[in-house]
């Protein structure tokens, strides 16, 4: 859904169009509107959430005929994502600067955990990742 399209659709000038539509979405009334419609399309076309993992396991489990690896992977990531704990948080135990003295433990997202790395930090401390205990 493109609201800038939409309000061009409904008269609003091109060089205002995203600037009207942004207030537009940003009302409650139009929200709920919106998502009502929604939910009326997507009962007439029967989609639902069994559906869409239906198809997305045949995507994952596809022989190649009509499906590529990156389409496979990515049926797989999002199948993933519906499984509690596919991503296990991580408990990174963080050190002082001189990487000897342990400053404590926090546990992160597993998506988060590599963007804090191994080894030492840009302040001169560790960090070393581990999985958290379940």
């Amino acid at each position: 859904m493109n609201g800038g399209a939409a309000a061009i659709r409904a008269g609003y000038a091109e060089k205002s169009a995203a600037q009207h539509a942004s207030r537009a979405l940003a009302d409650p009334r139009v929200k709920t509107r919106i998502d009502s419609l929604l939910a009326k399309q997507a009962e007439r076309i029967e989609l639902n959430a069994d559906w869409i993992v239906s198809r997305l396991m045949k995507e994952a489990e596809g022989d190649g005929k009509d499906t590529t690896q990156a389409g496979r992977v990515r049926a797989l990531e999002l199948l993933g994502k519906r499984v509690p704990n596919f991503f296990p948080p991580q408990k990174l135990a963080l050190t002082d600067p001189s990487g000897t003295r342990p400053l404590g433990c926090i546990v992160v997202p597993a998506k988060e955990a590599a963007s804090y790395g191994d080894g030492p930090t840009d302040s001169g401390g560790g960090v070393e990742t581990h999985a958290a205990p379940g």
